[in-house]
């Protein structure tokens, strides 16, 4: 059995002003896995009203409408994890909508649900003799804007402490033979993590993980084997096209392609936005990573990338230069001063650091 991967999704945005959003040989190639997984990083309804609490504060609402959806079956994922920030930006009913068209196009899912013992619950995948648990959580720190952390009594998302976390690998590990963790976590826009990372990542392995799938920052992150067990840090963006965004800064859908092609184009994410525009990803942010898992071979993985070109349609992309930087990425992160290594690599005058970032392998043409 092969299962595949992917970072984060949200299949809305500009997607319905355009013919296509997928080339033909990349979504071939994801047919031919037994599983594909992912994170849906988004509310979902159709005229469902945005969470009160997040629009009283930071306003990034990110949703899809329930016709958005089907992309997600058409891609043909199985399993989606929903524990993110996003989830709930259409509130409780938003959840609950997105569960239900889940359930209905036969997708799993995991991460959030009506009550803690719901969003914690796994996905259990049978192979032959051979039971695996998969579940997603996030993490009480750095990922901002959880208003909704599921209890014994409230829905929510699996949003918990390490200790939390630990202590539930080490039940699952008791029941299955595999446990596969994806956390949402870690610092936006960035490639290396906090040094606290490191530490959960181990701490998690040494629990009995046996693999560690990150999302969240929206940039791939290094991949690092803790005690021969891959914690892939970030995967960065799948299929997650550029938006347009209304004042002050929730997502909305144009009327007309018209309306849609009439929009000014910005750097996302404005922090405030005085007219109705279209948020584009940077460059950075359009390179995300595919990871292909051996379930067969005692979880062995490799990884390969995507792009999202300027025209919002996601391709397989090759480039030697972005695997030699994940490379030495992860070197950083092995060292026993890494958080030493990494207030160097970040500091103001590391030039080195300020060229590599413009290296055309991280530069995707992009229009503005």
């Amino acid at each position: 059995m092969k299962i595949l991967f992917v970072g984060d999704v949200m299949p809305g945005g500009v997607l319905p002003y355009q013919s296509t959003y997928i080339d033909k040989e990349l979504l071939s190639y994801m047919q031919s896995f037994d599983l594909r997984i992912g994170t849906l990083e988004c509310g979902v309804g159709t005229n469902i009203p945005f969470d009160s609490r997040k629009m009283d504060t930071y306003k990034s609402i990110v949703y899809v409408r329930n016709e958005d959806i089907h992309r997600i079956s058409e891609m043909g994922f199985n399993i989606v994890s929903l524990a993110n920030n996003h989830a709930f930006d259409l509130g409780v009913d938003g959840l609950n909508n997105a569960i239900s068209l889940l359930d209905k196009l036969g997708i799993q899912h995991f991460g959030a649900g009506a009550n803690k013992e719901e969003a914690q619950k796994p996905v259990v995948i049978n192979n032959g003799n051979e039971k695996i648990a998969i579940f997603g959580c996030m993490f009480d720190y750095r990922v901002p804007y959880i208003f909704y952390t599921a209890t014994e009594s409230n829905p929510g998302v699996y949003h918990a402490n390490i200790e939390d976390v630990v202590l539930y690998i080490r039940e699952l590990k008791r029941k299955f033979d595999k446990v596969i963790v994806m956390p949402h976590w870690g610092e936006e826009h960035k490639y290396l993590q906090n040094k606290l990372f490191k530490e959960y990542a181990c701490r998690m392995i040494k629990a009995g993980a046996d693999a560690i799938i990150g999302s969240h920052p929206h940039i791939i992150n290094p991949v690092v084997s803790f005690s021969g067990k891959k914690c892939y840090f970030s995967l960065g963006n799948f299929l997650f096209p550029e938006k347009c965004m209304q004042v002050p800064r929730p997502m909305y859908y144009p009327e007309t392609k018209e309306e849609y092609l009439s929009l000014k184009r910005m750097w996302t994410y404005p922090k405030s936005i005085s007219e109705p525009i279209v948020a584009v990803w940077k460059p950075k942010n359009r390179i995300g990573m595919m990871v292909e898992m051996d379930v067969n071979d005692n979880l062995k993985s490799h990884y390969h990338l995507t792009c999202l070109t300027a025209d919002n349609v996601l391709h397989r992309y090759s480039s030697m230069a972005v695997r030699l930087r994940m490379a030495f990425w992860a070197l950083l992160m092995h060292l026993p001063k890494y958080g030493l290594a990494l207030r160097l690599y970040n500091h103001r005058y590391n030039l080195l650091r300020r060229i590599v970032d413009k290296l055309p392998a991280f530069n995707i043409p992009v229009k503005l």
